[in-house]
């Protein structure tokens, strides 16, 4: 039972890394200073949103949403990171029960 739960713990921490990376790697194209002031990224749900209307670049301009200066304020909105964080851990527990039938299948 012990061995059960840690493992879910350990796949609840691996979507969270999934979700985290996903978004730090995400590329949002803005066009002008209103979409820098509200610069949101996450998938598959957007859950960070970021004020970085200090910068001034050339637009239309792709920013990454994670990366770099953040700008201020940062507001991350729960229910999103924790759905998407529930997405991949669904995810990772099928793909985990299909790959454990499959190889008791092949032992069988």
């Amino acid at each position: 039972m012990k061995k059960k739960f840690l493992l879910h713990i350990f796949f609840i921490t691996i979507a969270f890394v999934i979700v985290w990376i996903a978004a730090a790697n995400q590329k949002v194209e803005v066009f002008n200073k209103d979409d820098l002031r509200t610069l949101s990224c996450g998938w598959p749900l957007e859950f960070a949103t970021n004020d970085q209307s200090s910068k001034d670049p050339p637009f239309p301009w792709k920013i990454s949403c994670l990366g770099g200066e953040w700008g201020s304020p940062i507001k991350i909105h729960w229910p999103q990171l924790i759905i998407d964080v529930l997405v991949f851990y669904a995810l990772i527990v099928f793909l985990w029960s299909v790959c454990v039938a499959l190889n008791n299948k092949i032992r069988r």
